[in-house]
């Protein structure tokens, strides 16, 4: 039961990423300034608050969305963009741009062997590797009273934690947070628009080529909604 669930959430993705979004995107506000969309990918991470006094209180987890952003040639951008947002926290917004300068004091703080250049390779394999590897691997998201807030990426050794790597966030302003979260409202509408407008193109076509197929699929389709 869980496979077969897992597969038709999978199938299900897919036909979702076979729709082009590129010019619903344009209007999202955290792009304006010339940055691109070159990865986005969600996670499940741990949420911790951090009290006054540097304590760590017990977290939850989250499935996290992750998207990274250029600004500049894909190969050398002037600015990296991290970004980080919760479906079921609409208010968690936060952001970190890195310019070269900025990611050289991170590389010498946290001795990373990567260079500027493949620094979104690097933080997209890391991501993927915590998705793919939950046992192996895991992330954690430290927030504080003051709109700051710390990712890590922790790797399970045998016998310690291995932190791969952490980097600042800052809380992203609240005009930007009401405008972001007006877009993504606006974005889901389109988006429903889209599919049902497909779908019409499809029903009409089959109901003109192969009505029997048409009506097994439309029959098929309320067992597996009413099954979960």
């Amino acid at each position: 039961m869980m496979i077969n669930k897992e597969k038709r959430i999978y199938q299900e993705r897919i036909f979702l990423d076979s729709f082009d979004y590129s010019e619903l995107e344009k209007t999202d506000p955290i792009l304006s300034g010339g940055f691109n969309v070159v990865y986005r990918r969600t996670c499940p991470v741990e949420i911790r608050l951090i009290d006054s006094d540097d304590v760590e209180e017990i977290g939850t987890t989250e499935n996290i969305n992750f998207r990274v952003m250029i600004k500049g040639s894909k190969s050398l951008p002037d600015i990296i963009r991290f970004e980080i947002t919760c479906d079921n926290d609409l208010f968690l917004f936060y952001t970190r741009d890195f310019s070269v300068s900025d990611f050289n004091e991170l590389k010498v703080v946290q001795n990373l062997v990567c260079d500027y250049t493949d620094f979104t390779e690097t933080f997209c394999r890391i991501v993927n590797n915590t998705i793919q590897d939950q046992l192996g691997c895991f992330a954690k998201f430290c927030l504080r009273v003051d709109g700051s807030a710390k990712l890590t990426f922790i790797q399970v050794m045998e016998y310690k934690f291995l932190e791969l790597l952490s980097i600042d966030f800052q809380q992203t302003p609240e005009e930007i947070i009401r405008n972001s979260i007006s877009f993504r409202y606006s974005f889901m509408k389109s988006k429903v628009a889209l599919m049902e407008g497909r779908f019409l193109e499809i029903s009409n076509l089959l109901s003109i080529r192969n009505p029997n197929l048409l009506h097994y699929l439309q029959k098929n389709s309320n067992c597996i909604r009413n099954k979960y």
